[in-house]
């Protein structure tokens, strides 16, 4: 029971049992490899069906939260758009309505003040 004896046993059974396990170690991957394989492919095509389902769902929620939004902006902007399209209108009566009155008023003192200024001419001549 001496050291070197023990630590010389437990070499050379290690070195008898390497191969040994080695090989078992080797057979039993081959053996399950096949059937690990196709569980990791299983477990892998899961999580992608997942993946595309939350995807998807993900999407709804976007494009259903985009038409609430854009339906939401469209009934703030309609009575904005009111407000300015009569606004406009209102400009355009008064703008034409003020063109009338000049008009009106350039024809007038065409007409009318050359005869005023005459008739004042004509009262200091006299």
């Amino acid at each position: 029971s001496s050291p070197g004896f023990q630590e010389s046993l437990t070499k050379n059974v290690t070195t008898s049992l390497q191969p040994v396990m080695t090989a078992s170690c080797k057979e039993v991957l081959l053996a399950n490899l096949p059937q690990m394989e196709k569980m990791l492919k299983q477990v892998l095509n899961n999580v992608n069906e997942s993946f595309m389902a939350g995807t998807r769902e993900y999407e709804e929620v976007v494009k259903s939260r985009l038409h609430t939004s854009e339906t939401n902006l469209k009934d703030n902007l309609t009575p904005v758009l009111k407000d300015i399209t009569r606004s406009i209108g209102n400009v355009t009566a008064t703008q034409n309505k003020l063109s009338n009155q000049i008009s009106d008023i350039n024809g007038r003192l065409e007409t009318e003040l050359p005869k005023s200024l005459s008739a004042l001419v004509k009262r200091e001549v006299k």
